[in-house]
């Protein structure tokens, strides 16, 4: 999931999003969310909780504990339990791909 405003606003409020990723969570798929989207799309659907690490946007952290998530400082977090990956925002999005493509697809 994409971050930025009114973005995640929109992809927040669009229930075929939201059927698709509670789907994907659902079926151990990964699930990917960067910038505003950890706080503003995960959180509100449940995906995020106090046992899942993960990071967003450092001006959305405060929305963090609204749902009793604790914010990671880290760039990048990767929540092998819950196959949930977040990243911080644009500076960290290569950190982010790296990440999703080793989670997909290896390391080699």
């Amino acid at each position: 999931l994409p971050g930025g405003m009114p973005g995640a606003t929109n992809l927040k409020e669009s229930k075929e999003v939201e059927g698709t990723i509670i789907a994907m969570h659902h079926n151990k798929k990964l699930v990917g969310a960067i910038c505003a989207s950890p706080a503003v799309v995960l959180a509100p659907l449940g995906l995020l909780n106090s046992q899942t690490p993960a990071t967003c946007y450092p001006a959305f952290k405060e929305k963090f504990g609204t749902f009793g998530i604790s914010w990671s400082s880290s760039p990048v977090v990767y929540a092998k339990h819950a196959n949930i990956l977040t990243s911080q925002g644009p500076g960290t999005t290569a950190g982010f791909a790296l990440v999703a493509a080793s989670l997909l697809v290896g390391v080699e």
